[in-house]
């Protein structure tokens, strides 16, 4: 399942132009993520210099590793999309922003989850507004305002309502089902540890604690579209 992001509007000060970034929730969960994606390269790092006998190894590579978190959790936190008069600017967090014309897009849509501009014959993912929980449930969120703003500006028709995958009742049903898979999995796991089964049980385990947590995070969304009525 992806991960949710409430997306905001706001004018960045330029004359007829508008910004949207994710929510400050989704931009800390993100920065956090890389914090843990760059710890193996900071042991790696911290390992050639210990062997090299680099004094202080293990300060300089954290040091280096907080110099690095920074730089990405600062580009995380600008990261956005700009709708102006003449172009679409889609921020990037380690390439450079890219810049599309209106007056060449072709297409506006989701696909898979993501919104999609395509312009010139190549189709352009904006990652940083993810549809997240309601790209299952269906319900409008802030990326689809930017979809129909950028189409609008692009003179293209408004794009169609989405249709939800995962009702209310499917995704509650697959609570205990995904629960009882995690109860499978940890069983052959721990029964069989040098085996095959005990292999198989792990994946289970994962695949069961992952869709789990998809399938509350659904039931979520679901029953705060309800509430909000």
């Amino acid at each position: 399942m992806h991960a949710q992001a409430h997306v905001t509007g706001e004018p960045d000060g330029a004359i007829d132009a508008m910004t949207w970034r994710a929510s400050p929730q989704f931009r800390i969960a993100r920065a956090a993520a890389f914090a843990f994606l760059l710890t193996p390269a900071e042991l790696i790092l911290w390992l050639m210099l210990y062997i090299v006998r680099v004094p202080y190894a293990g300060w300089f590579a954290l040091a280096l590793a907080l110099v690095a978190w920074t730089w990405l959790a600062r580009r995380v936190w600008i990261q956005s999309v700009t709708l102006t008069t003449d172009f679409v600017v889609l921020g990037k967090i380690i390439a450079r922003s890219e810049r599309i014309a209106l007056a060449g897009i072709t297409a506006v849509t989701f696909r898979l989850g993501t919104l999609t501009i395509t312009a010139g014959g190549w189709r352009y993912k904006v990652l940083s507004l993810p549809l997240g929980a309601r790209y299952w449930s269906g319900r409008r969120c802030g990326a689809d305002d930017t979809a129909d703003a950028i189409a609008a500006a692009a003179g293209l028709p408004a794009l169609p309502q989405r249709k939800r995958i995962i009702g209310l009742g499917t995704s509650l049903a697959l609570i205990p089902l995904m629960a009882a898979t995690m109860a499978l999995g940890h069983e052959l796991e721990v029964s069989h540890r040098t085996q095959l089964p005990g292999l198989i049980g792990g994946w289970l385990f994962a695949l069961g604690l992952w869709l789990l947590c998809g399938a509350i995070t659904v039931s979520f969304d679901h029953v705060r579209g309800r509430l909000a009525r």
